[in-house]
């Protein structure tokens, strides 16, 4: 080798590494990088085998998910949550993929339904109802709203509680309703964005008993006599028109309070002759409902104006000459009667 060549190879940068070593080191940095990939990977399935959603999983740092049930994306099937979250009324989810705001429930009949019962805060059963589910939309969608601010008196009997949760499927949406059988019927019926005040204990507990969704149970004994108590009544309207848009016929019982038997005179009117009797009502002042009644010292005669639908439940309306205020709705309230009063007893043929 010339002493020129070896010069020019002195001169060469000692630190400059070989060929060799850069290529020892890209397989290094390949190799850390296929672990790193492994390793996510590992983690990702660990998750997912424990039915967590990978996103949360990562959000939480890991941590353990709350008691209950997953949040259920719409159309998914809905599973009853291990404890109740209470104070009534509670659910755990509001309404997914349907119109929770305007109804109770939407109109149409849901996929399916099921019903978490609750001893105390625990969950003590859950059923999946087998039929009924075109009853209960009927029944459910045309509850009234709860006024904001209003409540009613409730007496003080004592007794257990059962809590529900009902969990109704949509093919786009999710809905639970929360209710409950207590002794006193007061506790309020809602899904988490509508509420209304009627209590629907008795039909759940019915139903859950039934494994279908059954009709509500007769009314206590002490009405059975009133022909004008023999059948539910509340419909959505009532919270804002004495008498609800549309009805197709009224029947009016009056009867006399203070009675051991209370004695009635009906009457069933179809025709247009109702309809001032419709308008009076709904010319009224009104304020939401208190369920109260100061006695005025008048005559302990009292009407009931029931106005039935082609569709849905009837309304009625409670027309009492001894109480201030006198006539009631069970949502809304007017002081005075004396406006209504001649269109009742025109129906009713007593010319008084």
């Amino acid at each position: 080798m010339s002493e020129d060549i070896v010069r020019r190879l002195r001169a060469l940068p000692p630190e400059m590494a070989g060929p060799g070593d850069r290529f020892d080191r890209v397989r290094a940095r390949v190799l850390r990088r296929r672990r790193m990939v492994i390793a996510a990977a590992a983690a990702v399935t660990v998750v997912a085998a424990l039915g967590v959603p990978v996103g949360l999983a990562l959000a939480r740092g890991g941590s353990d998910l709350p008691p209950g049930p997953a949040v259920a994306r719409p159309g998914e099937a809905l599973s009853c949550p291990r404890m109740f979250g209470g104070p009534q009324p509670w659910v755990p989810q509001r309404p997914t993929g349907v119109d929770g705001r305007s109804r109770l429930v939407p109109q149409q009949q849901p996929r399916r339904a099921l019903v978490c019962a609750f001893a105390g805060q625990h969950l003590s059963g859950e059923r999946v109802l087998s039929g009924g589910l075109d009853r209960l939309a009927e029944d459910l969608t045309w509850l009234p709203r709860k006024l904001p601010g209003q409540s009613h008196p409730c007496t003080l009997i004592g007794g257990p509680q059962t809590d529900y949760l009902i969990g109704l499927t949509y093919p786009d949406g999710t809905v639970w309703v929360s209710a409950a059988q207590d002794p006193n019927a007061c506790v309020d019926t809602s899904n988490g964005e509508f509420t209304s005040q009627v209590n629907i204990g008795r039909q759940v507990a019915a139903s859950y008993a039934a494994g279908a969704w059954v009709p509500a149970p007769a009314p206590p004994p002490s009405s059975d006599r009133d022909p004008c108590q023999q059948e539910p009544f509340g419909r959505l309207g009532q919270e804002t028109a004495m008498v609800p848009p549309d009805p197709v016929s009224v029947k009016i019982c009056k009867g006399t309070a203070g009675r051991t038997t209370t004695s009635f005179d009906t009457r069933t009117a179809t025709d247009d002759g109702y309809r001032d009797l419709v308008d009076a009502l709904n010319a009224l002042p009104t304020r939401p409902s208190t369920w109260s009644c100061q006695d005025n010292g008048r005559q302990p005669v009292f009407y009931e104006l029931m106005f039935r639908y082609a569709a849905g439940p009837p309304v009625r309306v409670l027309v009492r000459l001894d109480c201030t205020p006198a006539i009631d709705n069970t949502s809304l309230e007017a002081q005075d009667a004396s406006t209504v009063l001649p269109e009742i007893t025109r129906l009713l043929g007593t010319g008084s």
